[in-house]
């Protein structure tokens, strides 16, 4: 909570529980949701009514709302405006077209240096007058350093994307695209970029069913050296993609280096290989990419819950306050220090990894509300409430209540165990409010209609 009046409707504005509990009744009679599985607090910004309070005052865990605190904390730490810049150098220029000697890649921790980028980057290379890399690609990952990561360890999902590993060369998120589609009425299956280390086993069908849920009629697996695709794929799907997380960041790295520098027409001297190391103190710049600002970032990040840039973003804040070389353990104590700097004391709050997948996360429903009230009045407002959702219309948000759109902008969150909502809402008066609802615990199934009802009532009677 904090300590000073900056967010001072926090605490002004809550009910006594009982006369909140009165108040949200309706809401649970309706969802069927039990009122002790909730921690909600609803709170005025403007001098508005309606205002709420139950159980907000036990630490629960976020989800995905605790991109929120990331958010924020980057907002001010970084500012709007900041950019990551991954440079590419040399120890010095090329001769006849032969770059002699290593490919220096300085990282940024850039949360979202995409294989176009990587592109343009590579195609800025040639345009240096580099035609042959000689050497090994040798990446300085110093600005950051995560800790060691098993994709699989959250959930068991490794494959899955959202389960990425954060590291200070993120390119494409270290995801690759299975293609599917179907030619002459047979199956067409691509790895991009591809991996040379496994084979793949396509045995997909093709069918003349409605598309519906292709994905369930699919599965697919990766093991050591081959990853299998099998099932049925409706041919009225047209092209699709799944997305899969292989390999380590270096192996994408590489693939995607040797597959990209030669689609540009580049040649190798001998097989591209990634080695970890630190540029020399001379190295000529050859190429760099800058990153959109942290702002545009955030939209990615929060509308469709990115959480593995969510991890950078986290790191960098952490690179930022600690110095070169921070992890997780340095970023989350440069978000505990930063709270404190700004006046807050969040009772049991823990933040392991900034995106939210996390068993280990916690933070109070009104500590969450009171941060997003300070949030409202700091310069950085208008870009914190255009990275989140609209509700009913995109991102996370798109499906929820989308019969009837409320003003609202709503972060989401989803784990095993919990189901949580926080943003900004508009009452029907115009004046706005800050929404918080965490639901915990076996009550879960119940809590999207609750969640989405909560949000429905402060648009309605606020």
């Amino acid at each position: 909570m904090r300590a000073d009046d900056a967010a001072a409707g926090a605490s002004d504005a809550a009910l006594p529980g009982g006369a909140s509990a009165r108040l949200l009744a309706p809401l649970f009679a309706a969802t069927g949701l039990a009122p002790e599985a909730a921690a909600v607090e609803v709170i005025p910004l403007d001098g508005g009514p309606l205002r709420a309070r139950l159980n907000a005052e036990l630490p629960r865990a976020p989800a995905s709302t605790m991109k929120l605190v990331t958010s924020i904390a980057a907002l001010d730490l970084l500012g709007p405006d900041y950019r990551w810049t991954t440079r590419f150098a040399a120890r010095a220029l090329p001769r006849d077209g032969r770059l002699a000697g290593p490919l220096y890649l300085r990282a940024s921790g850039d949360p979202q240096f995409r294989l176009e980028d990587l592109w343009a980057s590579l195609r800025e290379l040639k345009l240096a007058g580099v035609r042959t890399l000689d050497g090994p690609v040798v990446v300085d990952r110093s600005v950051f350093r995560p800790l060691p990561h098993d994709d699989a360890a959250f959930d068991g999902e490794g494959l899955a994307p959202y389960n990425t590993g954060a590291d200070a060369l993120l390119l494409g998120y270290k995801a690759r695209a299975l293609r599917l589609g179907a030619l002459d009425g047979r199956a067409t299956v691509v790895l991009d970029p591809p991996d040379p280390s496994r084979r793949l086993d396509a045995r997909l069908r093709i069918t003349d069913r409605p598309c519906g849920d292709w994905k369930s009629a699919i599965d697919v697996r990766a093991d050591a050296g081959v990853v299998s695709v099998t099932g049925e794929l409706p041919a009225s799907c047209g092209p699709r993609v799944w997305w899969l997380s292989l390999g380590d960041h270096d192996a994408y790295l590489r693939d995607a280096i040797d597959t990209v520098w030669r689609e540009l027409g580049g040649r190798f001297a001998r097989p591209v290989t990634i080695e970890e190391g630190s540029a020399p103190a001379d190295a000529i710049e050859l190429a760099r990419h800058d990153s959109p600002t942290l702002a545009e970032a955030l939209v990615g990040m929060n509308k469709l819950s990115n959480n593995v840039m969510a991890r950078q973003v986290f790191l960098s804040v952490g690179a930022k306050q600690a110095g070169p070389g921070a992890d997780e353990l340095a970023a989350g104590t440069a978000v505990v220090d930063w709270l404190i700097a700004r006046g807050f004391v969040f009772d049991g709050f823990a933040i392991e990894n900034g995106a939210g997948l996390s068993r280990i996360d916690r933070i109070r429903a009104t500590d969450l509300a009171a941060l997003l009230a300070w949030a409202w009045r700091q310069p950085f407002q208008a870009e914190l409430v255009a990275s989140l959702p609209i509700v009913g219309r995109d991102g996370t948000m798109r499906r929820r209540l989308a019969d009837a759109p409320v003003p609202a902008h709503i972060k989401s969150g989803a784990i095993n165990g919990t189901r949580a909502v926080a943003g900004y809402v508009q009452g029907a008066s115009g004046r706005r409010y800050v929404l918080v609802s965490i639901v915990s615990g076996a009550e879960v199934p119940r809590a999207n209609a609750f969640n989405d009802a909560l949000i429905r009532w402060v648009a309605d009677n606020g």
